[in-house]
């Protein structure tokens, strides 16, 4: 889509990515895809725009009360995702799209581009082949001040084994861990075309460039909210429910916030 509509170098910095995003959109062409229909993508915007701020320890001053999600630092970045939207830089359907619609976008060309996780590159994965991938989707990191990546730990990149109790069971799944690490991990990425994370085991052929660059960026990436706060509140429903039309971005910042400090006091954070 940046080819074919005469963009040549990715985006240096979110403006950057703003100001190709008006270029594409004042070509007939969607910028970007967000898929409230099913919420928990939306927070990864505000993120990405608080990533300079988290790399200057906005997640401690939070945890430790002296910036709150209400302050205007976090408060600001919602604004301005708002005004992206209203500004019509989306879908028009973001109300209701769908994870499933976002991976499809991208690779029919109804959309440019997505702020998305590893699992959104799974699900591209899925639905088309290596050289296709490399040919259509690419990758940058991106924040305010420059290509500062955001690293979120999600369900797609992490295993759990869960303290039940149980010896036999627990047991059992220390086995499979221990040979999905170790004998079997080779054979697992290749299936998967995926980048290894064991320094032993080379990647396997067919990782296609995009994954690999999203690997690469990790080296200069600053944590997310999942990654640093004491607590993780639902502040991707708040969005979602901004971007229908039924809580303003003052509305999301409290609601978040409030949320934030019963869970981060059940969890005994100190000071809450």
């Amino acid at each position: 889509m940046f080819a074919a509509n005469g963009i040549t170098e990715l985006p240096k910095n979110f403006d950057d990515m703003i100001t190709k995003a008006r270029a594409l959109k004042a070509k007939g062409v969607t910028p970007f895809f967000e898929m409230a229909g099913d919420r928990w993508a939306t927070q990864w915007w505000v993120q990405v725009l608080l990533a300079d701020a988290a790399k200057n320890g906005l997640w401690e001053k939070i945890n430790t009360k002296k910036e709150t999600f209400t302050s205007p630092v976090v408060l600001d970045a919602i604004k301005k995702y708002k005004a992206l939207i209203d500004e019509g830089l989306f879908n028009s359907d973001i109300k209701t799209a769908k994870f499933e619609d976002q991976g499809a976008a991208l690779l029919d060309g109804k959309a440019a581009m997505a702020v998305q996780v590893n699992s959104f590159f799974g699900q591209l994965q899925a639905k088309s082949d290596t050289a296709t991938l490399d040919k259509k989707i690419g990758f940058f990191p991106i924040s305010p001040s420059g290509n500062v990546g955001t690293f979120i730990p999600d369900q797609s990149n992490a295993l759990v084994a869960f303290r039940t109790g149980d010896a036999k069971r627990e047991a059992a799944a220390k086995q499979l861990l221990a040979y999905w690490m170790g004998p079997g991990y080779q054979e697992f990425v290749t299936a998967r075309k995926t980048v290894s994370l064991q320094p032993a085991v080379a990647n396997p052929a067919g990782v296609p460039k995009a994954l690999l660059d999203v690997h690469a960026s990790l080296g200069t990436a600053v944590g997310s909210m999942q990654a640093l706060a004491v607590a993780n509140p639902d502040l991707y429903i708040n969005l979602a429910d901004m971007i229908v039309g039924t809580m303003s971005p003052e509305e999301v910042a409290k609601a978040t916030q409030d949320q934030f400090a019963q869970l981060a006091k059940a969890a005994g954070a100190p000071g809450f």
